[in-house]
């Protein structure tokens, strides 16, 4: 009895001490609600699960496969979005032993989960690169710089991006094909595509003239995100109205429209190239994955690869790993670059300021180009959604759990994309995407306004319209930029990080281009289907823009300057050509100019940046990279080494014919099916010279 009074009294002084169902978890009740709890825990253990994945031979390498004793015929450097797929094509062949080496580690389980995909970026997964500053450039950026987001984990950008997936326009691979890079034609990159593809939209594999472009069995899923949002149909409504159809498939017949993007999903996760590609391989005898790995160097014998030289995790002591055959470099544009550089292939100049030893004479680091957007095209909105309750996020979160779909399993507003021509309809210009920011977000604000790097005040003028207002920020995005930026070492540091200069809107082009965009989402917001939800542009007023005209060119020209930003499809830097382009730094079977046993296959590869979603194009750049490298060391009649001269070819880019009519946006239907010519223009129609 007096035990009985102690527990009592030490209940009535701790409440929390008490179990507070003793007896009450028998019976079917008890039963269904265990099995509940454990299934909950049971679905948030699977995502990301550690088991997944390769174990990491890391810790079991040491020193012992520095020496000449063990050697590996591959060494794969960056297990990024290509890194990952080509550890598991040449992994195919049984006789070769594989070595990949990542500087992150396994994808964390917000990775998985399409609805956080924006806090991924500034976490640990990202390399948190930052542009220096340029003249004119991201006033409103802390430090006038702008972050450029890439994964540093299993996956790379595949496992921290937003999982889109739109190739390009055909017309994009047909020109590296005719600026001499044999085998890159569209026509021949669409087995590639296909191959990795297992398409799982029936409404897409229902349709003959659609299902010819995509694949089923391949090892990337697939899919659109189904949002439930009301607001995803009224912004194609509103596209319809302004003569853009929804399109069923970007990656079809039809070059512009606006539509549902097909992701890389399954099953309501991200399917990232890390679990698409290695975790069905994970146990395979001659894959060996090195993680927290990170390389600071090629080494050579003379002219030739032969190993590499990284720091494991904390270790002061740096370790070697020695290569049989070749060395592929897939750490990313950047790193790519960086690594090359510090390893004496790169602009002799540069290198011989930083006293690095030139081994081979290239312009790695250079032909950067990017997808530049804009993030101050900013409409307020009414009576989008019904207010929230304290519990929605659960529900959302139990949803998830137990079927994995809901709120959690969408990028919501942010699914739809447009593909809009400038002059015409045969090849789009400029691709439209959609952020939604509802009414007290606070939290959705905050992690968008961090990855652009805004200052407190400019965060502080969104804030007041965030707390009144609905916001729907359409973004334009310049597809084929006629500006190029550039990537150089800072030191001889390999752990400072690089000089970017991204180069965005150097060119006249580029800037009326985007003007042009901007005119289309006001357009939009003029229509009857955003009317309906009170659509209105509202104005930022970016310091040194109050004097000019809202809605003006000279006042979306000044906030250009504020915030233009990366859309995270940086390319180029080690481009692709023939031994004739002087600019080029591998040749088309993407071996570097100048050295033996080493080639890149990453998007640093891409000459000309493609009009759609990098991480498509990088997909079949690393299984294309993968059947050559079998081809040069598996068949009696290799590759041959030598690279012809292509015939010449005045060639600009992008390849447009001179338009002299007005814009096609400038247009707006009247009720009789008349078309009305609106605004014209009063920046000049893009001129190109062919």
């Amino acid at each position: 009895m007096a035990l009985v009074d102690i527990t009592s009294e030490v209940s009535l002084q701790h409440w929390y001490i008490a179990n507070p169902c003793p007896g009450h978890t028998t019976g079917r009740a008890g039963v269904v609600f265990r099995n509940l709890i454990n299934t909950i825990m049971v679905s948030q253990c699977a995502l990301a699960s550690p088991c997944m994945f390769p174990d990491d031979f890391g810790p079991f390498m040491g020193q012992s496969c520095g020496g000449n004793c063990v050697q590996f015929d591959f060494i794969i450097v960056g297990g990024g979005t290509a890194g990952c797929i080509l550890a598991n094509r040449l992994s195919e062949i049984e006789t070769w032993s594989i070595l990949l080496l990542e500087a992150g580690g396994d994808p964390p389980i917000s990775s998985d989960v399409p609805k956080f995909y924006m806090s991924q970026q500034l976490s640990c997964i990202d390399w948190k690169f930052k542009t220096e500053k340029e003249e004119g450039m991201y006033q409103a950026m802390i430090g006038q710089r702008n972050l450029w987001a890439a994964g540093k984990v299993l996956g790379g950008s595949s496992t921290i991006g937003r999982m889109q997936y739109h190739r390009g326009h055909p017309s994009d691979y047909n020109l590296w094909a005719r600026l001499g890079n044999t085998g890159w034609s569209y026509q021949e990159l669409l087995h590639y595509f296909k191959k990795a593809e297992d398409m799982r939209d029936k409404e897409v594999m229902a349709c003959p003239e659609i299902n010819q472009y995509h694949g089923i069995g391949g090892y990337l899923s697939l899919d659109k995100f189904r949002s439930r949002e009301v607001l995803v149909d009224h912004i194609k409504d509103a596209a319809r109205e302004l003569t853009y159809e929804d399109i069923r498939d970007s990656n079809g017949p039809i070059a512009t429209g606006f539509f549902s993007a097909h992701a890389t999903l399954k099953d309501g996760e991200r399917l990232s190239t890390a679990k698409a590609y290695l975790s069905p391989i994970r146990d395979r005898p001659n894959i060996f994955v090195a993680k927290y790995s990170h390389v600071t160097k090629i080494l050579f014998n003379g002219k030739r690869a032969v190993g590499v030289e990284y720091k494991w995790r904390n270790e002061t002591k740096l370790r070697t790993a020695m290569v049989k055959k070749e060395i592929i470099i897939t750490a990313g544009t950047i790193n790519t670059a960086k690594l090359l550089m510090l390893s004496g292939i790169g602009p002799a100049r540069h290198l011989g300021k930083l006293g690095i030893p030139v081994l081979s004479d290239l312009r790695v680091g250079c032909n950067l180009q990017d997808h530049v957007t804009f993030g101050g095209a900013v409409m307020t909105l009414n009576k989008t959604k019904k207010a929230s309750s304290p519990f929605q996020h659960l529900d959302s979160a139990y949803e998830y759990l137990s079927r994995r779909s809901g709120h959690f399993a969408s990028i919501h507003e942010s699914e739809v994309l447009g593909l809009v021509g400038i002059h015409d309809d045969e090849e789009p210009d400029l691709e439209m995407f959609h952020l939604f920011i509802r009414q007290n977000d606070m939290t959705t604000f905050n992690m968008w306004a961090s990855t652009l790097n805004l200052t407190p005040d400019v965060r502080e003028m969104f804030i007041k319209l965030i707390l009144d207002y609905d916001l729907l920020i359409i973004m334009p995005i310049i597809l084929r930029p006629a500006s190029r930026g550039l990537v150089q070492l800072r030191s001889c540091d390999p752990f400072d990080p690089p000089v970017i200069f991204s180069g965005h809107l150097r060119e006249d082009s580029d800037v009326d281009q985007m003007l042009s965009g901007i005119k289309f989402v006001t357009l939009m917001a003029d229509t009857v289907a955003l009317r309906r939800h009170e659509a209105e542009m509202k104005r930022i007023n970016f310091p040194g823009c109050c004097d000019e005209e809202f809605n003006t060119d000279g006042y979306w020209t000044c906030a250009l300057s504020h915030l233009a930003t990366t859309f995270n499809d940086y390319v180029g830097t080690t481009k692709m050509g023939t031994s004739c382009d002087k600019t080029a730094v591998v040749d088309p079977q993407l071996r570097v100019y100048g050295v033996k046993g080493l080639r890149v296959a990453d998007a640093s590869i891409i000459p000309l940046i493609p009009s759609g979603n990098i991480m498509a194009a990088v997909v079949a750049i690393a299984e294309k990279a993968s059947d050559m490298i079998k081809a040069d060391w598996l068949t009696e009649n290799a590759l041959g080494r030598k690279t012809t001269c292509a015939p010449p070819c005045n060639i600009s880019y992008p390849p447009k014919k001179p338009v002299q009519k007005p814009l096609k946006q400038d247009f707006l239907k009247t009720e009789t099916g008349k078309q009305v010519l609106i605004n014209p223009p009063t920046t000049p129609v893009v001129k190109i010279k062919v």
